[in-house]
């Protein structure tokens, strides 16, 4: 039975494959933190706007509120059948804390990616090719606030950006009387001045077959080898062992359909210089965000779009028209087909270099600079 390793939030990937060597391949999650350029984009605001008329009331506070929804933290659990392991709950990694998870040698499952990683997983250096950034050569470790690294196992994409679209938490403007009937379901997003739209990944899962057995270390509360159970429990299936990594921020009272924030993966990347984003894509898009919400749309750009509102990276957004996908009703009179019918043909949900929205807040994101 299985190993899993599941990893959700605003991280980057490496996969790093030897064809020759495939034993010494590997897989690495970087953790993206950009709390030390928020905090210094925060001060520089509010020093900007000091004694000068401020472009939104209570200003400080609503900059300082505002920068908590984007402080990223990493935690970690360990699920293997064990009932006091599985209901502790998220382990906080500690600052400059990193984690190595090492899978038995003798398995035959080295490392590999399946075909949802290229579908779904948006690789930052094609996006920065469209939209002109400049490469440093190599990652910035002051965008990377810890570092997980996995010496097996085949990498796919498990989950994509979600919308949930009949929610309270989207201002009342913005929801007509037909979004009752909608759901949580996928929804597209379209990265600003990067020529990108589609379904992207929010959730990666790294599958380690015929092993049961994985050694962790780095944190301390959970550094040791870990064997699934021969019985299932609430948590873990029989024989199985599953870590669970994330890196979030505080959730926000209101759904945004923008991440700005993203622009901390680009630097984590190494693209260090910022481009001008102005044009009509932006024009649009702060009229919407004004809408949206005037007091969010504006303490954020003053942390992420540069003094001027217009200059930074591109990042994820969505506007209603993506969100607002009908489905099907479930039908009553649904005979059996036999033989079934036909599949229907697939609608391309890849992401494609051309046409915009999820809750976009986390997305991942592929940093290897041989994907450019």
């Amino acid at each position: 039975m299985p190993v899993r390793i599941v990893l959700r939030g605003l991280i980057g990937m490496t996969v790093n494959q030897d064809g020759d060597n495939p034993e010494q391949g590997t897989i690495t999650a970087h953790l993206i933190d950009g709390a030390r350029a928020l905090d210094q984009a925060v001060d520089a605001s509010l020093a900007r706007y000091k004694g000068k008329r401020e472009p939104h009331p209570d200003f400080e506070n609503c900059m300082r509120m505002h920068k908590t929804h984007h402080k990223h933290r990493g935690e970690i659990q360990v699920f293997d059948g064990d009932k006091k392991r599985d209901a502790a709950g998220l382990v906080p990694l500690h600052a400059g804390e990193n984690v190595d998870i090492q899978i038995d040698t003798k398995n035959k499952n080295y490392v590999e990616t399946e075909l949802s990683y290229d579908k779904f997983m948006p690789k930052l250096g094609k996006i920065a090719n469209n939209a002109k950034l400049e490469w440093s050569g190599g990652l910035d470790p002051a965008f990377i606030g810890h570092t997980v690294t996995i010496n097996r196992g085949v990498v796919r994409v498990r989950d994509i950006g979600d919308w949930d679209a009949g929610s309270i938490t989207i201002p009342d403007k913005f929801r007509l009387p037909e979004d009752s009937a909608a759901v949580y379901q996928p929804a597209k997003v379209r990265f600003l001045k990067g020529n990108v739209y589609g379904y992207v990944a929010t959730e990666c899962v790294v599958d380690i077959k015929d092993t049961k057995s994985v050694t962790v270390t780095g944190p301390k509360e959970l550094e040791g080898k870990f064997t699934g159970r021969r019985d299932a429990s609430l948590r873990a299936a029989e024989d199985t062992v599953e870590i669970l990594i994330t890196n979030y921020a505080p959730q926000q009272s209101i759904a945004l359909p923008w991440t700005l924030h993203y622009r901390w993966m680009f630097e984590a990347a190494g693209f260090n210089v910022p481009i001008k984003l102005g044009g009509k894509e932006l024009d649009h898009l702060v009229h919407f965000g004004k809408e949206y919400d005037l007091e969010t749309w504006v303490c954020e750009s003053e942390m992420f779009l540069g003094a001027d509102g217009k200059t930074g990276y591109p990042f994820p957004y969505r506007t209603p028209s993506m969100w607002r996908v009908p489905l099907g009703d479930l039908a009553y009179d649904a005979q059996f087909d036999d033989p079934p019918g036909p599949a229907p043909k697939p609608q391309r949900p890849e992401l494609l270099p051309a046409d915009p929205w999820d809750p976009v807040r986390c997305p991942m994101g592929d940093l290897s600079p041989s994907k450019s």
